[in-house]
This record gives C-alpha cells, structure tokens and sequence, in this order.
C-alpha cells in the first residue's frame, strides 16, 4: 500500500480527533467550574466561579490572538510531513 491513501485519511482523522477532544474539554469545564464552586470559601462562591470563567475566556481570546499574530503564510505554506511517492 502506497502512502497517498493513508495522506488523504489523515486531515479525516485530525478533524475527527480534535472534535473528540473538544467534546472531553467541554466536559471538564462545566465539570471543574461546579467543582471550584463548591469547594470555595463559604462567602466567596461568586468569585470562585467568576475565576473559572475568566480563566477559560481568557485562554480562548490568548489561541484567537496568536491565530490573528500569525502570517498568513503561515497557513498557507504548510507542507505534508509524509513525501509523495510520485
């Protein structure tokens, strides 16, 4: 079997992968967010959450910053890592 069947997969299968893992992370925020509430000093529940909230908003405007930082060549210009067998 040549390489090219398998390159043609590999997009497929990152695609698939990292909605896998953005369902597990969705899972983990809610999950940790009640958590902290939780287990927060009993007069600061509110700012325990608010916590767990500005941090995940935060690391989504930090990726969407260093996407928008990035030339776009940087897109553009990837490579496969696997040589064509042509």
């Amino acid at each position: 079997m040549t390489i090219r069947p398998w390159a043609a997969l590999a997009p497929i299968a990152l695609a698939l992968m990292r909605m896998i893992r953005g369902l597990s992370v969705g899972g983990e925020y809610t999950t940790s967010a009640v958590f902290m509430v939780e287990h927060a000093p009993p007069d600061r529940p509110g700012l325990t959450g608010a916590v767990a909230c500005a941090g995940a908003l935060c690391g989504i405007l930090f990726g969407s910053a260093t996407g928008a930082a990035l030339p776009h060549e940087a897109y553009t210009s990837t490579t496969c890592i696997m040589p064509s067998s042509s």
